[in-house]
């Protein structure tokens, strides 16, 4: 799977992807098979943020402590563009449950919020106010729920 998103000079762009790995509350792991996913941002034709992932089932990795420590499920979320201050505001407003994982990192004009947790419910739950807060840091607009996600 890729996604490639290409931003203009100056533009601006926030998107996100969720990934559940297997069938979490069926009780079903990620135990076969093999997911390859690829996440670029380019402004010009050149990199500004680059992901590459593989997950294998059943490997080590979906339970270590420097994988996804058992995590069936995980988000990211991606903001370009906006001031260096939307970190610290996105801290202030994102926490995590118990068994979840959240973190906001920023390298130069790429703000990035990810989640590691038990469920898709418990990464929008994280994600949506640090959504909410990069809509206003880029368009000065408040919060406006697409309808599909009422469905």
């Amino acid at each position: 799977m890729i996604t490639r998103v290409e931003v203009a000079p100056g533009g601006r762009f926030i998107g996100w992807e969720a990934l559940c790995l297997g069938r979490p509350v069926g009780g079903a792991p990620f135990a076969t098979g093999t997911l390859q996913q690829r996440f670029e941002i380019l402004r010009g034709g050149r990199p500004l943020w680059l992901e590459r992932s593989r997950y294998e089932g059943g490997s080590p990795a979906l339970s270590a402590a420097w994988g996804l420590q058992g995590h069936a499920v995980t988000a990211t979320l991606v903001c370009v563009g906006g001031p260096q201050a939307l970190c610290d505001a996105i801290r202030g407003l994102v926490e995590p449950g118990a068994n979840e994982c959240f973190a906001v990192t920023r390298l130069r004009d790429v703000t990035v919020c990810r989640y590691a947790g038990p469920s898709a419910e418990g990464a929008r739950r994280c994600l949506i106010p640090a959504w909410w807060q990069m809509r206003w840091a880029l368009l000065r607009r408040g919060p406006h729920t697409p309808r599909i996600w009422e469905t």
